[in-house]
């Protein structure tokens, strides 16, 4: 909110919109990735019983992003954004795929290789620090832009209800598949990619074990969002893209949204 009023009232429009604010939101990204993967990493080598739990959390982050694809997928008729024309240059999903995979791969391995190298507390303090970096420096851009915002269609609203509902269906219907109550399931895909929310709500309610699932569950989510968004975003421009991410489109997804989703979805 800060970076989005500094560059709407304060900052002139070149200043905000500047390259150098561009690169840094991304090399703010990186780190964070490489933050995001440590930990992963970090906890699969101080935990060797993770493995299944690891296997079963992937399945119901598939099954989390598919729910929310499916029921925001009318979303790319109500609210369609159009692809650019020929000749016009746009990012290279495959580009920001590798980027984003790369970072999180370097960090997972680093993690596991020396679990003790970085204290969880120390990184779970570099983490924020840089994604509130990145979410200040596309605030200034974002807010700079010359948009109307009492013109936008009130069917927005619909999109985030859609892409909740649909998470928390597609993680109910993996839940149950893969032992876990109905309301247990559920739990776990109505966190969206929230996964630090999503760990503290569940642990309490349901005990530490439906914590952890919560806690990898959602984290996964928030990686394979990374790989599906360049996916769909060789067919498909707008609102549709923010299913995958849910509610990393706020954060971790947004540098890629921002440069793959179209002028609507920023």
């Amino acid at each position: 909110a800060a970076g989005f009023v500094l560059g709407k009232v304060v900052l002139p429009a070149r200043v905000a919109q500047s390259p150098l604010v561009g690169r840094g939101g991304f090399v703010c990204m990186v780190a964070m990735l490489v933050s995001l993967g440590l930990r992963l990493g970090i906890q699969q080598a101080s935990n060797p019983n993770w493995g299944p739990m690891f296997g079963r959390s992937i399945v119901l982050a598939i099954g989390t992003i598919a729910g929310s694809v499916v029921f925001a997928w009318p979303c790319a008729w109500w609210l369609p954004e159009p692809l650019p024309g020929k000749g016009v240059a746009m990012p290279n999903p495959l580009r920001l795929l590798g980027l984003a995979l790369g970072s999180l791969l370097v960090g997972t391995l680093t993690g596991a290789l020396w679990p003790d190298a970085v204290a969880p507390r120390t990184l779970e303090d570099v983490a924020f620090g840089f994604l509130m970096g990145m979410v200040f420096l596309f605030g200034l851009e974002i807010g700079s832009k010359d948009v109307e915002w009492g013109a936008l269609s009130p069917r927005l609203l619909l999109v985030p209800l859609l892409i909740t509902l649909g998470s928390t269906a597609g993680g109910c219907v993996t839940g149950l598949a893969l032992g876990f109550s109905p309301r247990e399931g559920a739990g776990i895909g109505a966190g969206c990619g929230w996964y630090s929310c999503a760990t503290i709500v569940l642990g309490e309610l349901g005990g530490p074990e439906l914590g952890s699932y919560a806690l990898l569950g959602n984290l996964f989510r928030e990686a394979l969002a990374l790989v599906v968004i360049p996916v769909m975003a060789r067919r498909h421009r707008g609102l549709v893209l923010l299913a995958p991410a849910g509610c990393t489109a706020m954060d971790t997804t947004l540098p890629m949204l921002k440069q793959l989703g179209g002028e609507r979805t920023q």
